[in-house]
């Protein structure tokens, strides 16, 4: 009778045990698809900023519209990925340092806070891209620790990949 006590004890502790793991992993995996949707919703309104200033520039016959155009067309249909985030920083550095050409531009108000709000874009993607590579690292932490990983081999539960960009 003992063993069958002993038995039914851990067969209870086991489920309890896959319960709360697969709560974990959930929670984690939670985390991961808020911070990405967040970064993604970022990333398209930048790119949105980014298309008004290359209208601004271009009302102006600045020669770095047409560079931009040719750069924005390659993140126009494109989603946050490590070459998308990289291209999208170069061109609004691009944007924030360029003091060429015409510089009735520069003195435009509207020019001047779009460019503004593209830095605060890349403040806020960069930090949300540094909690998705840390949500990521946990996540991937808890599914490769040995009593957790036997219950995400089970499930099929697969780590996600950080992504990573030269922010400089």
């Amino acid at each position: 009778m003992n063993w069958m006590g002993f038995l039914i004890f851990l067969l209870i502790w086991l489920v309890v045990f896959i319960i709360i793991e697969i709560i974990i992993i959930k929670v984690r995996e939670k985390k991961i698809y808020e911070e990405y949707n967040y970064l993604d919703r970022q990333f398209e309104e930048s790119k949105e900023c980014i298309l008004e200033t290359i209208g601004i520039l271009d009302r102006y016959n600045n020669a770095e519209a047409d560079s931009l155009s040719r750069s924005y067309i390659d993140i126009k249909k494109s989603v946050v990925s490590s070459k998308s985030l990289s291209d999208l920083f170069l061109m609004i550095d691009r944007i924030s340092l360029s003091r060429k050409g015409n510089t009735k531009v520069f003195k435009n108000e509207d020019y001047v806070e779009i460019r503004d709000l593209l830095i605060s874009y890349k403040d806020r993607i960069s930090n949300s891209l540094d909690r998705y590579n840390i949500y990521v690292g946990n996540f991937n932490r808890k599914v490769f620790s040995l009593p957790t990983y036997l219950v995400a081999f089970c499930l099929r539960i697969l780590p996600y990949s950080e992504l990573i960009i030269d922010k400089e």
